[in-house]
């Protein structure tokens, strides 16, 4: 028998932890192609009880990182004992996670004691960081207390974990507030604010209403979101200000607070802003007036549209696609054919938005103009009606020199989800400018063909065409995408990123945890045989 790891293996983000203690979110970008370990034979439970008895603690951790990859569940009592007592930092962090992982409910109070008291010895620590994401893998009530006082570290990654560890456990909002309110710390402001709107914790909202006049941005940009999360209402005036001001952030954030909030009839808060000179606030308050609409703000939207304000017409059509509001759907198709509109693009996604096919014959109308932004509208807007009669003039625009038209094309196309597209879709999927749209189109048409040509581009082309390939394979649920899974598998290499890739994809598709090639294709070798 073999092993290898997958990646992301809880080995390497050991290993990430010990050089980085970062954010998985933060510094540079990840790398194009993960590393993949080559395989191993398995380690026998004598040899692995043997190293977790070494005197040298690289082995116990090894041995640590063995019973994991492997599921030795039998030692969850041995690692209980390295995490209460063993005198290495690093063997009773990678414990931590083992455990966590597994679901260990015995290591819960273990973990908060390490949080609470992390010297082990005089001089000698555990990393926080390792505890803190132990109880976000197996969330307790009961360690609320104890990461809270996280917030406070003097480490910005460590305040981040605390905050991600209180929102998987949901509670200990009433602690929280009652340590933001007594911190005089700018700085850790931020991580208070976080946690208490990811918490929901109502009670806070005069706490986070005070924080949008922190002299920190990104203070004032969390305190904007966690409102919405608290669903402040008497926050919606302030709100709706800043999502017209020049804080960039600010008006992305108020914009997801307002939605987040939900207050009935927003709408007639924002439809002022449709008339502002700032493009992005029109378009966000067009998308908060469709959301969440009074009762008469559709008449009100569709009087702003007949006005033919080349400021207001698009957006006001894009809140009334937003609301699926019928009685605008033919003034909107008479404007969108007049090629001096303003904005046709959006015009005929609202046309999409509002899900009529009485739009269809206009749409592609604009569909075959030699030129215009309204084209992109009326490809996209035609795959969301599912518009088998477009196939022909989409197909053409797949092949068009615009990308940006190929690519909307294709996506529609695979919307519509038509066998009689494969072809066309195959041939686009070799072209590295567009393939990401047309393996993923391919990947949407029911049927072997699709299956048999995904299998053909994983095992034949180049290794992002593969991976594309693989990705939409292991989307489709169906035995026939299990069986082209494994047949790429047979020519893979185990040392190929794509490998990794492939077993993660079988075991959406199946439910098994297999981490080898060797013991996936054992088990399709026992499957067929049944």
């Amino acid at each position: 028998m073999k092993r290898s790891a997958l990646v992301p293996s809880l080995r390497s983000l050991f290993i990430s932890f010990l050089f980085f203690g970062g954010l998985i979110a933060c510094g540079p970008p990840a790398p194009d192609h993960l590393p993949v370990e080559k395989e191993e034979p398995l380690r026998s439970t004598e040899e692995l009880r043997a190293d977790l008895k070494s005197d040298d603690w690289q082995k116990r951790s090894e041995a640590v990182l063995d019973i994991q990859k492997q599921g030795e569940r039998t030692f969850e009592a041995d690692l209980l004992r390295l995490l209460e007592s063993d005198a290495s930092p690093a063997v009773r962090q990678i414990a931590a996670l083992t455990l966590a992982d597994w679901q260990s409910r015995k290591a819960v109070p273990i973990i908060v004691r390490l949080l609470s008291r992390p010297e082990i010895a005089p001089g000698v620590t555990v990393d926080a960081t390792f505890m803190l994401d132990a109880l976000y893998r197996m969330p307790d009530a009961s360690g609320a207390a104890a990461a809270a006082a996280y917030l406070l570290d003097n480490d910005l990654n460590r305040r981040l974990y605390a905050v991600r560890a209180l929102e998987a456990m949901q509670s200990g909002g009433a602690l929280v507030l009652s340590m933001a309110q007594r911190n005089t710390d700018p700085e850790k402001a931020r991580a208070f604010v976080m946690a208490l709107g990811k918490l929901g914790y109502r009670p806070a909202e005069s706490y986070l209403k005070g924080q949008l006049k922190s002299p920190a941005q990104t203070t004032q940009a969390a305190a904007i979101l966690a409102l919405g999360r608290v669903k402040s209402v008497s926050s919606v005036p302030e709100l709706v200000r800043i999502l017209d001001s020049d804080f960039v952030k600010g008006r992305e954030n108020a914009k997801e607070a307002l939605l987040d909030i939900a207050m009935p009839d927003t709408a007639s808060h924002v439809l002022p802003l449709l008339r502002s000179s700032r493009e992005e606030t029109r378009y966000f308050a067009a998308e908060i007036a469709g959301r969440l609409p009074g009762r008469d703000t559709g008449e009100k939207l569709l009087k702003m549209f007949q006005e033919n304000d080349r400021l207001t017409s698009a957006p006001a059509a894009t809140a009334l696609g937003y609301m699926k509001y019928e009685p605008a759907r033919s003034a909107i198709e008479t404007r969108l054919v007049d090629r001096n509109a303003a904005e046709r693009e959006a015009l005929a996604r609202s046309l999409g938005w509002i899900g009529s096919r009485a739009s269809i014959q206009p749409l592609i109308q604009v569909l075959r103009e030699s030129d215009g932004d309204g084209r992109y509208g009326a490809a996209w807007s035609l795959g969301i009606l599912e518009a088998e009669e477009a196939l022909p003039d989409l197909e053409k625009a797949a092949n068009s020199g615009d990308s940006r038209l190929a690519s909307l094309a294709i996506e529609a196309i695979g919307s519509i989800a038509s066998p009689s597209s494969l072809p066309l879709l195959v041939s686009r999927a070799r072209d590295p400018g567009v393939q990401v749209f047309a393996i993923d189109a391919i990947g949407r048409i029911p049927g072997d063909q699709a299956v048999q040509e995904l299998q053909e581009l994983a095992t034949g082309g180049n290794e992002k065409t593969a991976a594309l390939a693989v990705q939409a394979l292991s989307g489709r649920k169906e035995p026939a995408a299990v069986d082209a899974l494994i047949a790429t598998l047979r020519k893979t290499s185990t040392e190929s990123p794509l490998a990794g890739q492939i077993y993660a994809g079988l075991h959406r598709q199946t439910g098994q945890r297999y981490t080898t090639k060797n013991q996936w294709l054992q088990w399709d070798e026992i499957r067929k045989r049944k």
